[in-house]
C-alpha cells in the first residue's frame, strides 16, 4: 500500500509524495490550487461555491485545503491574489504609464479591462468587482480590506485627475472626485456587461466617445 505524506517546503508550497504506481493524484502547489479555486469562485460566486466544489476541482481533501488556506475565506483570498497577479498586472502597467495623457490612460485602462472581463480562458466578469457584493466592509476583515483597496484606487484617480487639471490636460467640467466616481462606476458596469457577451467593437466605441464627452482634454 502506498504511503502518503504531506509536507511544506521552505516557500510554503504544499506538496505530497505519492508513488506513481498508486494512481492517486499529487497535491498541486498552492499557487496552482489558487488558480483552480479562482475559476470556481469566479464561475459560481463566493456564496454559491461549496467546499465540495473546491475539493472536487482541486482533487484534494477538505482537511488539506483548510491546512493550506485556513478556511473558505482564506481560499477566496488566495483566489483573489492569483487573479491580481495573473490577470490584472497588465492593467497596472497601463495605469502606471507616464507616456499617456490622463484621458488616454483611462481609455486604455477601460478598453483593456473590458477585454479582460470578456476574454476566453476565464469566467466572464471581474472577481474583484463582484467580491464587493459578497463582502461588506462592516461584516468581515476581508470586506474591510477590499473596501480599503477600492478607496485607495479611488484616491489615486482623484490625485491623477487633479494633476491633469492643473496642467490643463483635463477639463474641469467634473471635479476630481466626480471623475473618480464616474470611472469606478464605468468599470463596474463593464464587468457586468461582460456577462452578456456584447459586441466588443460597440463597447470600444462607446468607451471612446463617453470618455471624450465626460472627460475632454
Amino acid at each position: 500500500m502506498t504511503n502518503l505524506s504531506e509536507s511544506s517546503d521552505p516557500m510554503g508550497v504544499m506538496s505530497m509524495n505519492v508513488n506513481k504506481k498508486s494512481g492517486r493524484p499529487r497535491l498541486l502547489p498552492k499557487e496552482d490550487l489558487a488558480a483552480i479555486m479562482f475559476a470556481i469562485f469566479a464561475s459560481k460566486g463566493y456564496e454559491a461555491t461549496s467546499l465540495n466544489d473546491l475539493t472536487q476541482a482541486t482533487g484534494t481533501k477538505p482537511a488539506t485545503l483548510y491546512q493550506a488556506f485556513g478556511n473558505k475565506e482564506g481560499m477566496f483570498i488566495a483566489a483573489l491574489e492569483h487573479y491580481k497577479a495573473a490577470w490584472l498586472a497588465d492593467l497596472e502597467v497601463i495605469l502606471s504609464s507616464d507616456a499617456l495623457s490622463f484621458n488616454n490612460k483611462i481609455k486604455q485602462f477601460l478598453f483593456s479591462a473590458f477585454n479582460l472581463f470578456s476574454c476566453e480562458g476565464k469566467p466572464p466578469g471581474c472577481l474583484l468587482v463582484f467580491s464587493a457584493l459578497s463582502f461588506r466592509p462592516e461584516a468581515s476583515s476581508l470586506g474591510t480590506k477590499l473596501f480599503n483597496e477600492r478607496n485607495a484606487f479611488k484616491a489615486w484617480i482623484i490625485e491623477e485627475a487633479q494633476r491633469a487639471q492643473q496642467n490643463n490636460s483635463l477639463s474641469s467640467t467634473l471635479s476630481p472626485e466626480e471623475v473618480a466616481e464616474f470611472i469606478l462606476t464605468f468599470e463596474s458596469g463593464l464587468a457586468l456587461m461582460a456577462l452578456d457577451n456584447p459586441d466588443q467593437k460597440v463597447i470600444s466605441a462607446m468607451i471612446d466617445k463617453m470618455i471624450d464627452a465626460v472627460m475632454p482634454c
